[in-house]
């Protein structure tokens, strides 16, 4: 949750690194690892954002056709490619780890398939929370909207938690029915609702963790 404090792009880098790392899974391999999953979140949510081609009826299709884009986000899925921009950044960092630790091409599909679930989910969340506020509003347009408001605000490092950057795009895809206010009501509704769900499941890591502590035996 460090990540709505300023800088936190990179605190959030840092907590869900530290999150994962356990005694068998070295620093290092979860270093190497963040930024693959990181990938396979963009590639998602930049595939699902591509069916705005169909429901932003709004906007010029001088402009919606750029939305099929999102369309050649796998190809930075490609394990090949990946360490080949892994190991041209070691040569001027020397302290980023081996390429060689990058999971196999089968882990970063199914990377890619949970993240397409994860999105979807989340999006269609913000739609449930938004349609009382604009009941005459695509469910489909809406789920979609977030999931391209998402995508900008997440690449938006400086910002925390894209505050603000995600709202901004979400204007500009849904504010002409319902207006500005609606839209900022139902976003930080579900921020609030994300902060509790993460709250809840860090707590719950931490307990397994004391419970395991507390069975593992002791060698004497």
């Amino acid at each position: 949750v460090a990540k709505y404090l300023p800088a936190g792009g990179a605190l959030q880098v840092a907590g869900q690194v530290a999150l994962s790392r356990q005694d068998e899974i070295a620093l290092g391999r979860a270093a190497i690892v963040y930024p693959v999953f990181a990938l396979a979140a963009v590639a998602s949510a930049a595939t699902l954002s591509a069916g705005l081609v169909l429901t932003a009826d709004e906007i010029s299709w001088d402009v919606r056709w750029l939305f099929l884009l999102g369309l050649l986000a796998p190809l930075l899925l490609i394990r090949s490619l990946t360490r080949w921009v892994i190991d041209t950044a070691r040569r001027l960092i020397k302290r980023i780890p081996s390429s060689e630790m990058i999971p196999s091409q089968a882990a970063i599909w199914r990377s890619f398939g949970w993240g397409l679930l994860n999105m979807a989910t989340h999006g269609v969340s913000f739609a449930i929370v938004f349609h009382p506020l604009a009941p005459d509003l695509n469910p489909v347009h809406v789920t979609l909207s977030f999931v391209l408001a998402w995508l900008v605000g997440f690449l938006a490092l400086p910002v925390p938690a894209g505050v603000g950057i995600r709202e901004a795009v979400l204007v500009v895809l849904l504010a002409d029915d319902p207006g500005v206010a609606p839209i900022i009501a139902a976003s930080v509704a579900l921020r609030l609702i994300a902060i509790v769900a993460e709250l809840t499941l860090i707590s719950a890591n931490r307990l397994n963790r004391r419970r395991q502590a507390r069975t593992e035996p002791v060698d004497i």
